[in-house]
């Protein structure tokens, strides 16, 4: 179905008024196997049967894309969605819900800073550290000793991120930036909350990883301040802006 905020709204409180949120669902079987098809046809079209694959990944990835499935009722075609920190062929990091969201006819934009040449999406290198505050040693592969200080109060790096990451898009996911994530900063929470205020819109859903294990307070009071309310914490966190 086409994107429809109030519709997905309405999902989301349902979810989060139930004990066993989006599990309680009556179709959720039909919608994890809408998901399973969809990874196994990016995984053959795409050689990663015959490549490592992380099998925590892959499980995890199946949870999220059946969740927001559930959140359209099943169908994502035209959704515009960014994924943020998607992953990449390199290293085993395989991109799992950008490629599955756009074999389902989602509008998918993946950021990462890794290439992905092969990437049915667009694919978007992009390094979060040069406009996220925070100390930052570039990619957590391979830390640098020294690291740089970025600002994300600089109105030039806010520009360079708005560039980059612009879309107007109905649904942000950020649910790969912590402990591996892209930055070293306290394990990523930083980067969440900076990300999430960039790519902001009105009527605009987010999927994200949740801040139970930061200082949560902290965190959840600016996305406030930056019209974004939390509707659901059930492992991972969804938000919306109105």
């Amino acid at each position: 179905m086409a994107f429809n905020f109030e519709k997905v709204r309405e999902n989301i409180a349902r979810a989060a008024s139930e004990p066993e949120g989006f599990l309680k669902h009556p179709n959720r079987k039909e919608f994890e196997q809408i998901a399973k098809d969809a990874l196994e046809r990016c995984s053959y079209k795409s050689g990663w049967q015959q490549c490592y694959q992380d099998r925590l990944l892959r499980y995890r990835s199946l949870d999220r894309l059946t969740n927001i499935l559930t959140l359209a009722d099943g169908d994502v075609e035209g959704w515009r969605v960014i994924d943020l920190g998607c992953g990449s062929p390199d290293e085993g990091w395989l991109p799992y819900k950008a490629e599955a969201l756009n074999d389902l006819g989602a509008k998918v934009v993946g950021v990462d800073y890794r290439l992905n040449p092969s990437a049915s999406y667009e694919h978007r290198v992009v390094d979060f550290g040069d406009f996220c505050d925070h100390h930052h040693y570039g990619d957590c592969f391979n830390p640098k000793s020294n690291p740089k200080i970025y600002q994300s109060h600089n109105e030039d790096k806010k520009k360079l991120a708005k560039e980059r990451l612009e879309g107007g898009f109905d649904l942000v996911i950020a649910t790969s930036l912590l402990n591996d994530g892209l930055t070293n900063d306290d394990f990523g929470f930083d980067t969440i909350y900076h990300l999430l205020g960039i790519c902001a819109k009105p009527q605009q859903v987010q999927y994200f990883d949740s801040f139970r294990r930061a200082p949560y307070k902290f965190y959840i009071s600016g996305l406030r301040r930056g019209g974004i309310e939390i509707l659901y914490d059930g492992g991972d966190s969804i938000g919306i802006k109105e």
